[in-house]
C-alpha cells in the first residue's frame, strides 16, 4: 500500500476516533447535572470527563501530525450525545449512567477497529496514550453504573 493511502487511512481513522471523544465531552456535560446529589459519582464522571477532553486534544494534535485537517465536530456521535440529553433528563441519573457505559463500551470498539488503520507511527501513539485512557474510562463507568444498580 502506498504512503499517500496509508496517510489518508491514517487521519480517517484519528478523525473518527475525534469525532468519538467530541461527542464523550459532549454526553459527559449533559450527563452530570444528573448526578448532582451523588457527589463521589459526580466527581468519577468528571474524571472521565476530563479524561476524554485530553484525548480530543491529543487526536487532534495526532491528525495534523499525519498532515490531515481534525474534524471540529462529532458528527453523527452528536446524535448520541442529544439523545442522552433527552432520554437521561426524563429517566435520572441511573439510565445517565448506564447510557454513558454504553458510550463507553462503543469507544472501546472503535479504538479496537481503527487502531489497525493507523500509519506504525499514530498506532504507537495511540496505543500508549489514548486507548489505555478509553480501557479506564470505561472501567470506572461500568463500576459505577453497577454500584448505581441500574
Amino acid at each position: 500500500m502506498g504512503t499517500a493511502m496509508n496517510k489518508e487511512r491514517t487521519i480517517k481513522a484519528l478523525n473518527e476516533l475525534l469525532r468519538g471523544e467530541l461527542a464523550a465531552v459532549d454526553t459527559y456535560d449533559q450527563a452530570l447535572p444528573l448526578l448532582h446529589e451523588d457527589p463521589a459519582a459526580a466527581a468519577d464522571l468528571k474524571e472521565c470527563r476530563s479524561s476524554h477532553h485530553d484525548r480530543v486534544f491529543l487526536l487532534r494534535n495526532a491528525v495534523i501530525q499525519a498532515g490531515g485537517e481534525p474534524d471540529d465536530s462529532s458528527g453523527a456521535w452528536g446524535v448520541f450525545a442529544k439523545t442522552v440529553e433527552s432520554t437521561s433528563k426524563a429517566l435520572g441519573p441511573k439510565m445517565a449512567v448506564k447510557t454513558l457505559e454504553e458510550g463507553e463500551n462503543h469507544g472501546m470498539k472503535d479504538y479496537e477497529k481503527l487502531l489497525p488503520e493507523m500509519d506504525a507511527s499514530a498506532r504507537a501513539l495511540i496505543s500508549t496514550e489514548a486507548f489505555p485512557q478509553q480501557k479506564r474510562t470505561q472501567s470506572i463507568v461500568s463500576t459505577l453504573r453497577r454500584t448505581m444498580g441500574s
